[in-house]
């Protein structure tokens, strides 16, 4: 039984080994590259102008958590394949359907929802209502970084319910 938990711990380590990699890069880069995208500071509109944050949220929004997918999905079979963390998968998982399907629908799912909430806020202001750059340049990264943990653990949960079921015979006497 002990060897069963150090083949979890191993698989738990490593995500939690790329979750920090993907965290910390995503937060610095998305909140260091919306900042720098901004030449107004004072005027940023959420859909109107040629600086505004949906050219940067909405793409984020959808390939950020499906290169995140794909990424750690890919990492992951790659690392069962070489026999670095010691699970099976089943045999009759088509792959790379998988990885396709699941990352594109952690895309959609997060694009969706992200553009409705920025449809309802900006329908909820006044007209030509101007934010801070800083601010959304903080609530930028803050959305990479929460992308960066859920989608890092979330594609290993989906893939876990394809592993090999091992049946258990009895031994005759």
């Amino acid at each position: 039984m002990p060897e069963l938990k150090q083949h979890k711990t191993m698989l738990q380590r490593f995500v939690r080994k790329r979750m920090w990699y993907y965290v910390i890069t995503n937060i610095i880069f998305n909140t260091a590259f919306a900042y720098f995208c901004f030449y107004k500071f004072n005027a940023v509109y959420l859909f109107e102008g040629g600086q505004n944050m949906a050219r940067l949220m909405l793409p984020m929004s959808f390939l950020l958590p499906f290169m995140l997918t794909f990424d750690m999905l890919k990492k992951t079979m790659l690392q069962v394949d070489q026999g670095n963390i010691d699970i099976t998968l089943s045999e009759d998982l088509n792959r790379n359907r998988f990885i396709f399907q699941m990352a594109g629908i952690n895309g959609i799912s997060t694009f969706l929802p992200v553009f409705a909430l920025m449809l309802a806020v900006n329908m909820s202001l006044p007209d030509h209502y101007k934010f801070d750059a800083l601010f959304l340049s903080i609530v930028d990264g803050l959305m990479a970084g929460l992308y960066s943990v859920i989608f890092t653990f979330l594609p290993i949960r989906k893939l876990k319910k394809h592993l090999r079921k091992e049946v258990q015979q009895p031994v005759s006497v």
